[in-house]
């Protein structure tokens, strides 16, 4: 049976009204503290981001309305704001946080809760949301992901999609809005994701945001200089024009004025598209063996049973935020705080002594298991608009189990000169075109660079595993060069194809670039394996997430590339731990 609350909304709050009011005379006699303690119940008892029967209580009583009412009882509220919105981390660098700005905090943040439930896409308020919805979910540490969903968070996302993001199409050449706005709406999408609501929602709907957000991962023609501009992979490289690829951007927060970084646009779509794609059933080849494979080459069906169930993330996005430890320099709140809140103030890190602090030294080493995306190719004389991509064209594992290295040097100041190489395509093949000068060989406990011409030896020192449960405190001064090498294990050999990995870190915003090529290159059972660069970040911890394409100095016009997404199933494994068995 329901209760009347449930079946007469209406008839329970005329009853409760009558109460209040037969009440008033009592509570009017009540001292001050009495009174904010029963109006800081009444206003908890109901839903979360409203006020509940408090706005009744106080129409009960002149006297309840003269001293409870906002902004009359500031206290009140800055109270109520404290047991709504939890805050593990202060995003303003100096907060001044007063129970005036908590109160007026809390007014704001109901009034756009309100603007959820509803569905009220307000272009005066849009901005203003969106932002403050990150914000919420980041100085809480998602602990408010759950709550975002109840009140319909999703469904407003999606309905920002399909009437905000392609508004100006037709002035903007049909191109998507590649702006803070749907930065954050990405964003905000993979964070308050889980399977439930996936699952209920209809393909039609899943189809429909996956093309919307699909021009954000593919670096396909069909996007201009503006659009490549904010949708590059790269939180703070330059792009091909010369411009940065991250926005700055002036908001409100707690009553202050803050300039910050904008988000990635495409790590957040790359990280969306992999979460949805996901909820999809993938049907698995049924020509293939069941046991073992023909000649011990090539997967088996229970192979691509085991790629599945490994491939997809093992933790709800909401709980990523759990396992972002960097350490703050200068910054107001806790000793830790998630990536995305640090990222926030890159732009105030250049050129400083905590530039390369955006990137944990361990962060990429273990083991990873994940997939990638090839993309479809689409010259510009297809037709195609942005609007209209084609989807992906298939899916493969991705696996590595990698190692860090590193160099430190003397003078800070050169080292961090020397970490100024960017992420265009210039710089990547003359990255790729350096390499080949060196002989890379695995000692124990380390790795040398050796070049043929000169002989110099450049000496990196493997970096030890982090203490289970702990932060690494292996970093004590800033390093000047880490490298990262590894291979695909023995099932991956056998089943998918050998690899091995050699890259680097760009440790001023923590880019990684890894370069895969077949262990036996001249081996004529795997012509289809080629020579890979892997370009992204570390999301949220422990998620690998970027683009990929050929090797540019020996495919110089392109060819097949794609997308991934790797999850960190292991911190450390004894297999690596002695170094890589095969030579680069």
């Amino acid at each position: 049976m329901h209760s009347i609350k449930q079946r007469r909304p209406d008839v329970y709050k005329a009853s409760q009204r009558r109460k209040l009011s037969a009440m008033a005379p009592r509570l009017d006699t009540l001292p001050h503290s009495i009174l904010e303690e029963c109006a800081f119940r009444v206003a908890l008892s109901s839903e979360w981001g409203s006020l509940g029967d408090l706005p009744n209580l106080l129409l009960t009583s002149r006297r309840l309305y003269a001293t409870l009412t906002y902004p009359l009882c500031v206290s009140l509220y800055a109270r109520l704001f404290c047991a709504l919105f939890p805050v593990n981390h202060f995003i303003a660098p100096s907060p001044s946080i007063t129970d005036v700005v908590l109160a007026q905090e809390l007014v704001d943040r109901l009034r756009i809760i309100r603007r959820v439930r509803r569905c009220q896409l307000d272009d005066n308020y849009i901005r203003i949301d969106l932002w403050r919805l990150y914000f919420m979910l980041l100085e809480s540490d998602g602990a408010i992901a759950e709550r975002l969903q109840e009140i319909g968070l999703p469904r407003f996302l999606v309905a920002f999609y399909r009437s905000q993001l392609y508004r100006s199409a037709t002035q903007n050449h049909d191109l998507p809005l590649a702006n803070d706005i749907s930065a954050i709406a990405v964003w905000l999408s993979w964070y308050t994701m889980s399977e439930e609501p996936l699952h209920t929602e209809s393909v039609e709907t899943r189809e429909e945001v996956l093309t919307r957000i699909r021009p954000f991962t593919m670096n396909c023609p069909q996007m201009n200089s503006s659009l490549r501009t904010l949708s590059a992979i790269s939180d703070a490289g330059v792009t091909l024009s010369g411009h940065h690829a991250q926005d700055l951007c002036d908001v409100t927060h707690f009553s202050q004025r803050l300039t910050l970084s904008c988000p990635n646009l495409s790590s957040a779509a790359i990280l969306l598209t992999f979460a949805r794609k996901d909820a999809l059933v993938v049907h698995t080849p049924q020509h293939l063996n069941i046991g073992v494979s023909y000649q011990g080459r090539g997967p088996t069906i229970q192979d691509c049973y085991q790629f599945q169930a490994q491939s997809k993330a093992t933790s709800s996005p909401s709980l990523a935020f759990r396992t972002q430890t960097l350490s703050i320099h200068g910054f107001s709140g806790q000793t830790v705080c998630p990536d995305d809140l640090r990222r926030l103030f890159s732009h105030r890190l250049r050129n400083t002594l905590y530039e390369g602090s955006l990137y944990a030294l361990g962060r990429m080493s273990g083991s990873w298991s994940g997939k990638l995306l090839v993309s479809p190719v689409i010259p510009r004389s297809s037709g195609a608009t942005a609007a209209g991509l084609p989807d992906f064209l298939c899916q493969r594992p991705f696996q590595c189990n990698l190692r860090e290295y590193i160099r430190y040097h003397a003078n800070l100041e050169q080292s961090q000169s020397q970490d100024v190489w960017r992420i265009n395509d210039d710089d990547i093949v003359s990255w790729c075109q350096d390499m080949q000068r060196f002989d890379v060989l695995h000692r124990t406990g380390s790795l040398e660079l050796h070049e043929r011409a000169s002989g110099r030896i450049e000496r990196y020192e493997l970096v030890p595993p982090a203490p289970v449960g702990g932060i690494d405190t292996f970093q004590s001064s800033q390093p000047a060069d880490v490298l990262i090498a590894g291979e695909t294990d023995l099932e991956h050999d056998r089943a998918w194809g050998a690899f091995v990995f050699f890259g680097r870190v760009r440790l001023r915003d923590g880019w990684v670039i890894l370069k895969r090529q077949p262990k036996r290159i001249d081996d004529p059972a795997q012509p289809e394996f080629g020579t890979w660069l892997f370009e992204g970040y570390v999301r949220a911890g422990s998620i690998f997430v970027g683009r990929w394409r050929p090797d540019p100095t020996l495919h110089p016009s392109g060819g097949c590339e794609g997308i991934f997404r790797l999850n960190k199933i292991a911190q450390d494994r004894l297999r690596i731990q002695g170094g890589i068995r095969a030579v680069l």
